[in-house]
Protein backbone atom coordinates (compact mmCIF):
# COMPACT_ATOMS: atom_id res chain seq x y z
CA UNK A 1 0.00 0.00 0.00
CA UNK A 2 3.18 2.17 0.83
CA UNK A 3 3.85 1.47 -3.00
CA UNK A 4 0.92 2.99 -4.23
CA UNK A 5 0.78 5.98 -1.71
CA UNK A 6 4.81 7.13 -2.77
CA UNK A 7 3.06 7.07 -6.56
CA UNK A 8 0.98 9.87 -5.66
CA UNK A 9 -2.33 10.72 -6.92
CA UNK A 10 -1.83 9.29 -10.44
CA UNK A 11 -1.76 5.86 -8.90
CA UNK A 12 -5.44 5.13 -8.16
CA UNK A 13 -6.32 5.65 -11.82
CA UNK A 14 -3.41 3.32 -13.18
CA UNK A 15 -4.66 1.04 -10.81
CA UNK A 16 -8.31 1.08 -11.72
CA UNK A 17 -7.12 0.38 -15.09
CA UNK A 18 -4.39 -2.41 -14.42
CA UNK A 19 -8.07 -3.92 -13.36
CA UNK A 20 -9.93 -3.25 -16.02
CA UNK A 21 -7.70 -4.62 -18.55
CA UNK A 22 -7.29 -7.88 -17.17
CA UNK A 23 -10.57 -8.38 -16.27
CA UNK A 24 -10.96 -8.23 -20.51
CA UNK A 25 -8.36 -9.50 -20.97
CA UNK A 26 -9.47 -12.81 -19.31
CA UNK A 27 -12.57 -12.34 -20.57
CA UNK A 28 -11.39 -12.21 -24.23
CA UNK A 29 -9.55 -16.01 -22.99
CA UNK A 30 -12.70 -17.42 -22.29
CA UNK A 31 -13.98 -15.80 -25.34
CA UNK A 32 -11.81 -17.40 -27.45
CA UNK A 33 -12.25 -20.95 -26.48
CA UNK A 34 -12.77 -22.55 -30.26
CA UNK A 35 -15.12 -25.38 -28.49
CA UNK A 36 -14.56 -28.07 -31.08
CA UNK A 37 -11.83 -30.52 -31.22
CA UNK A 38 -12.55 -31.58 -34.64
CA UNK A 39 -12.72 -31.05 -38.04
CA UNK A 40 -14.58 -27.97 -39.02
CA UNK A 41 -16.82 -30.77 -41.61
CA UNK A 42 -17.51 -32.43 -38.76
CA UNK A 43 -18.76 -29.95 -36.99
CA UNK A 44 -21.43 -28.66 -39.48
CA UNK A 45 -22.52 -32.80 -39.32
CA UNK A 46 -22.81 -32.45 -35.59
CA UNK A 47 -24.43 -29.02 -35.14
CA UNK A 48 -28.10 -30.78 -34.87
CA UNK A 49 -26.39 -33.57 -32.46
CA UNK A 50 -24.69 -31.52 -30.56
CA UNK A 51 -26.70 -28.10 -29.66
CA UNK A 52 -24.65 -27.83 -26.38
CA UNK A 53 -21.39 -27.27 -27.16
CA UNK A 54 -19.75 -23.78 -25.82
CA UNK A 55 -17.50 -22.41 -27.80
CA UNK A 56 -16.80 -20.02 -30.60
CA UNK A 57 -17.22 -22.74 -33.44
CA UNK A 58 -20.07 -24.33 -31.92
CA UNK A 59 -21.68 -20.93 -31.88
CA UNK A 60 -21.01 -19.65 -35.05
CA UNK A 61 -22.16 -22.46 -36.42
CA UNK A 62 -25.57 -22.69 -34.60
CA UNK A 63 -25.95 -18.76 -36.15
CA UNK A 64 -25.49 -19.71 -39.57
CA UNK A 65 -27.81 -22.94 -39.53
CA UNK A 66 -30.39 -20.72 -37.58
CA UNK A 67 -30.57 -18.36 -40.32
CA UNK A 68 -30.94 -20.68 -42.72
CA UNK A 69 -33.44 -22.93 -41.15
CA UNK A 70 -36.44 -20.82 -42.40
CA UNK A 71 -36.77 -22.12 -46.30
CA UNK A 72 -38.94 -19.61 -46.96
CA UNK A 73 -36.80 -16.88 -46.17
CA UNK A 74 -35.94 -14.24 -49.09
CA UNK A 75 -31.97 -13.77 -49.26
CA UNK A 76 -30.74 -17.20 -47.07
CA UNK A 77 -27.25 -16.70 -48.17
CA UNK A 78 -27.25 -13.31 -46.78
CA UNK A 79 -28.99 -14.27 -43.82
CA UNK A 80 -26.24 -16.41 -43.41
CA UNK A 81 -23.34 -13.95 -43.84
CA UNK A 82 -25.10 -11.86 -41.31
CA UNK A 83 -24.85 -14.22 -38.47
CA UNK A 84 -21.52 -15.37 -39.95
CA UNK A 85 -20.22 -11.67 -39.93
CA UNK A 86 -22.12 -11.31 -36.00
CA UNK A 87 -19.76 -14.40 -34.82
CA UNK A 88 -16.46 -12.73 -35.94
CA UNK A 89 -17.36 -9.69 -34.88
CA UNK A 90 -17.76 -11.06 -31.32
CA UNK A 91 -13.90 -12.23 -31.43
CA UNK A 92 -12.95 -8.60 -31.52
CA UNK A 93 -14.89 -7.66 -28.53
CA UNK A 94 -13.00 -5.33 -26.18
CA UNK A 95 -9.87 -4.97 -28.15
CA UNK A 96 -10.43 -1.16 -28.74
CA UNK A 97 -10.60 -0.95 -25.02
CA UNK A 98 -7.57 -3.04 -24.06
CA UNK A 99 -5.69 -1.40 -26.92
CA UNK A 100 -6.52 2.09 -25.37
CA UNK A 101 -5.64 1.11 -21.87
CA UNK A 102 -2.45 -0.32 -23.08
CA UNK A 103 -1.87 3.30 -24.88
CA UNK A 104 -2.80 4.91 -21.93
CA UNK A 105 -1.16 3.24 -18.98
CA UNK A 106 2.54 4.93 -20.52
CA UNK A 107 1.37 8.60 -20.94
CA UNK A 108 -0.51 8.10 -17.35
CA UNK A 109 2.90 6.98 -15.87
CA UNK A 110 4.59 9.59 -17.67
CA UNK A 111 1.96 12.28 -16.09
CA UNK A 112 3.46 10.87 -12.97
CA UNK A 113 7.23 11.66 -13.87
CA UNK A 114 5.87 15.18 -14.65
CA UNK A 115 4.46 15.95 -11.40
CA UNK A 116 7.18 14.05 -9.71
CA UNK A 117 9.61 16.17 -11.15
CA UNK A 118 7.68 19.38 -10.65
CA UNK A 119 7.29 18.22 -6.87
CA UNK A 120 11.21 18.13 -7.13
CA UNK A 121 12.27 21.68 -8.41
CA UNK A 122 9.60 22.65 -6.09
CA UNK A 123 11.17 21.89 -3.15
CA UNK A 124 14.47 22.59 -4.64
CA UNK A 125 13.45 26.13 -5.35
CA UNK A 126 11.57 26.91 -1.73
CA UNK A 127 13.06 24.51 1.02
CA UNK A 128 16.07 24.73 3.30
CA UNK A 129 18.74 22.66 2.21
CA UNK A 130 18.37 20.15 5.06
CA UNK A 131 14.53 19.82 3.81
CA UNK A 132 15.59 19.93 0.66
CA UNK A 133 17.27 16.18 -0.05
CA UNK A 134 14.16 14.13 1.34
CA UNK A 135 11.82 16.46 -0.87
CA UNK A 136 13.91 15.56 -3.85
CA UNK A 137 13.75 12.29 -3.37
CA UNK A 138 10.19 11.85 -2.71
CA UNK A 139 9.85 13.93 -5.46
CA UNK A 140 11.93 11.25 -7.42
CA UNK A 141 10.17 8.24 -5.91
CA UNK A 142 6.41 9.25 -7.14
CA UNK A 143 8.02 9.99 -11.07
CA UNK A 144 9.67 6.64 -11.28
CA UNK A 145 6.90 4.31 -8.97
CA UNK A 146 4.42 6.33 -11.44
CA UNK A 147 6.53 5.31 -14.74
CA UNK A 148 7.02 2.11 -13.69
CA UNK A 149 3.72 1.06 -12.85
CA UNK A 150 2.50 2.41 -16.50
CA UNK A 151 5.26 0.33 -18.25
CA UNK A 152 3.95 -2.41 -16.04
CA UNK A 153 0.34 -2.42 -16.96
CA UNK A 154 1.34 -2.08 -20.84
CA UNK A 155 3.59 -4.16 -21.67
CA UNK A 156 1.89 -7.18 -20.77
CA UNK A 157 -1.24 -5.97 -21.90
CA UNK A 158 -0.01 -5.03 -25.19
CA UNK A 159 1.82 -8.72 -25.57
CA UNK A 160 -1.46 -10.93 -24.09
CA UNK A 161 -3.82 -8.41 -26.19
CA UNK A 162 -1.89 -9.19 -29.62
CA UNK A 163 -1.68 -13.18 -28.54
CA UNK A 164 -5.77 -13.13 -28.23
CA UNK A 165 -5.92 -10.91 -31.31
CA UNK A 166 -3.76 -13.56 -33.72
CA UNK A 167 -5.94 -16.14 -32.20
CA UNK A 168 -9.25 -14.05 -33.15
CA UNK A 169 -7.96 -14.20 -36.73
CA UNK A 170 -7.15 -17.64 -36.73
CA UNK A 171 -11.12 -18.25 -35.25
CA UNK A 172 -12.69 -15.76 -38.04
CA UNK A 173 -10.66 -17.37 -40.73
CA UNK A 174 -11.93 -20.70 -39.52
CA UNK A 175 -15.66 -19.10 -39.12
CA UNK A 176 -15.14 -18.21 -43.15
CA UNK A 177 -14.33 -21.95 -43.97
CA UNK A 178 -17.60 -23.12 -41.49
CA UNK A 179 -19.80 -20.88 -43.29
CA UNK A 180 -18.54 -22.00 -46.41
CA UNK A 181 -19.15 -25.65 -45.56
CA UNK A 182 -22.29 -24.77 -44.32
CA UNK A 183 -23.36 -23.44 -47.25
CA UNK A 184 -22.04 -26.06 -49.37
CA UNK A 185 -23.97 -28.95 -46.99
CA UNK A 186 -26.81 -26.70 -47.70
CA UNK A 187 -26.89 -26.97 -51.30
CA UNK A 188 -25.82 -30.56 -51.25
CA UNK A 189 -29.35 -31.36 -49.12
CA UNK A 190 -31.80 -28.93 -50.83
Amino acid sequence: MGYLRTGGWLMVPLLAMGVVLWVLLVSRVFELRRGWAGSLGALVDAVSREPDADGVLPRAARGAVAALADPHAKHPRRRMELAIWKSKNDLFRYQRAIEVITMTAPMLGLMGTVAGMVETFDALGQLARVEQASQVAAGISQALITTEFGLFLSIPGVLAGRALDRRALRLSAQIDELGALIWEARARHA
